[in-house]
């Protein structure tokens, strides 16, 4: 007597198979670059300072600390008043009997440096106050309760939460 056996069949690996096991391995990654500190980093307490210039008299008198800052452009909240300071308004002029740059008071007139104190985050590529993204001489339309007006961001630090 003959026996006669089915061949058995051997299962070979094809692209569905391979793709499914990579997207897999990558979850996999993606989950513990994540859960191991990789994620969202870290709160952090952001102190950025913006510059009005041209101001009159009496314009610091308005803002008091611990006021809430919003962008007067786009509504977004980017924190509350840490700190103001009023100072004359000295712009750069050429000197042209001098060929030289002099500062020169203007008359009645005055810049106001508002620190604004918010909560954000600090990356290698960027520093977000508020979700808002932060930098060194950007133009920033900040309003408050009784005044708005435009500026630059002329500096900018951050600290872990608490910190000063």
């Amino acid at each position: 007597m003959t026996s006669k056996t089915k061949p058995v069949k051997v299962r070979r690996f094809n692209a569905f198979d391979l793709f499914v096991i990579l997207v897999a391995l990558v979850a996999i990654a993606g989950a513990v670059y994540y859960f191991m500190g990789g994620g969202a980093p870290d709160r952090r307490d952001v102190y950025f300072t913006v510059e009005l210039t041209r101001m009159e008299k009496g314009f610091a008198d308005k803002i008091s600390i611990g006021d809430a800052i919003n962008d007067s452009v786009r509504g977004y909240y980017l924190g509350t008043v840490y700190d103001v300071e009023e100072k004359p308004f000295e712009p750069l002029l050429f000197d042209y009997a001098n060929s030289k740059f002099v500062r020169v008071p203007a008359e009645g007139l005055y810049t106001v440096v508002i620190t604004v104190k918010a909560s954000g985050t600090e990356t290698e590529a960027e520093i977000k106050a508020e979700d808002v993204v932060v930098r060194i001489g950007k133009k920033i339309a900040i309003k408050g309760k009784g005044y708005a007006q435009e500026g630059y961001i002329i500096g900018l630090r951050t600290t872990a939460r608490g910190e000063n």
